[in-house]
Parts: C-alpha cells; structure tokens; sequence
C-alpha cells in the first residue's frame, strides 16, 4: 500500500460529511487544508506506512511528498515498521526489530520552509519493550 497524507482541518465547515472527509481531492478540501497549515501549526495524518522484512537485506520505501510538501520514506532491515492501533486509543508508529544488527528508520525531508526544530514539538512521546533476556 502506498503513503497517503492529509491535512487535518481544524475548524470543521457547516458543509455535510467537513469534518471526517479529510482526503478529498477537490478545491473545497484544498482550500480547507492551505485554511489549516495557514499558521504553520497543523496536524497531518500519515496512513500506508508498512515495511516490513525479516531477512538481514537493506529494503526502503519510496519517497513519498507529503499533503505538507515534506518527503517521508522509511528504512527497514531485520524487522518492521507499521501503523498500529495505540493503548488508549489512536494509532501510532511501530517499530520492531529482534536483531541487535537491525535499523528502522522513518525519515521526514523538509524544505527550507518547513525546518523543524525539536523544540518547535509540541509532544513527542514512545513507549519501548525490551525482552528481560536481552538486557
């Protein structure tokens, strides 16, 4: 499955079915995304990211541009890395190895109008699971 993306709106429209279409491709649902992304604070929806590869092969997925404009692409050797269902509720990024020779990466390219700084986060948050017999 591809990567696909979508602007979150932040204020629903009094149109029926604004506040759950979110990846529509007409200009109602543009300028509804360019509206959110406006202040340079939004939240975008990534769905599709699943690599997965238990041989100890290099494999990546395709870059991908983003609704934002920014290029993800994800890089996996001896495990996987999926979109999954949270504790709580939600979804979350998962990534898996059992190999102490793996490497999981998801890689997000910004332009120069895009920099992100990790103070600009708002929240970053992960829970891990190390197996007692590894340490």
């Amino acid at each position: 499955m591809a990567i696909t993306s979508y602007i979150v709106e932040e204020h629903p429209g009094q149109g029926k079915g604004h506040v759950q279409h979110g990846n529509g491709k007409g200009l109602g649902h543009l300028k509804h995304a360019d509206d959110a992304m406006s202040d340079g604070i939004y939240t975008i929806r990534v769905a599709g990211i699943e690599h997965v590869n238990h041989t100890a092969v290099d494999q990546a997925t395709p870059q991908t541009t983003l609704a934002d404009g920014s290029k993800l692409n994800t890089e996996v050797r001896a495990g996987s890395i999926t979109i999954d269902s949270a504790p709580g509720g939600g979804e979350s990024l998962h990534l898996v190895t059992d190999s102490s020779n793996g490497r999981l990466r998801v890689n997000v390219q910004h332009d120069a109008d895009q920099i992100m700084t990790l103070g600009d986060l708002d929240e970053l948050s992960f829970d891990y699971y190390i197996e007692s017999s590894d340490r």
